[in-house]
């Protein structure tokens, strides 16, 4: 997910993921735990926090356990999902490049 150039002011973007599974297969998505903290490249002791979310809104944190995730039905066709993320504003962080790995788990 890339967000573009902060410039202090909050940054709301999301991203499509596309899963194919067996039609009727009950299945649940969620996201690796952990702080949600992007690190300076080169490394700088600068980090800038984010926060991924289920709904378009922002009001639902996106699961990080396998017991909370997001639950679908497969169709056997591709399906959409779209994970929605925001970079708050007011963070104080040294211009550079910034960036973190987030995996998508899908338990069936």
């Amino acid at each position: 997910m890339a967000f573009g150039v902060y410039a202090g002011a909050a940054i709301d973007a999301q991203n499509d993921m596309s899963i194919l599974c067996s039609n009727g297969t009950a299945y649940k998505v969620y996201a690796t735990p952990g702080v949600r903290q992007m690190t300076a490249t080169p490394a700088s002791g600068s980090a800038l926090s984010y926060e991924l979310y289920s709904d378009s809104a922002r009001t639902a944190v996106f699961p990080s356990t396998v017991g909370a995730g997001v639950a679908r039905t497969g169709s056997g066709s591709n399906q959409a999902l779209t994970i929605y993320w925001r970079v708050p504003g007011s963070q104080s962080v040294n211009p550079s490049a910034y960036g973190q790995t987030v995996t998508v788990n899908i338990d069936f």
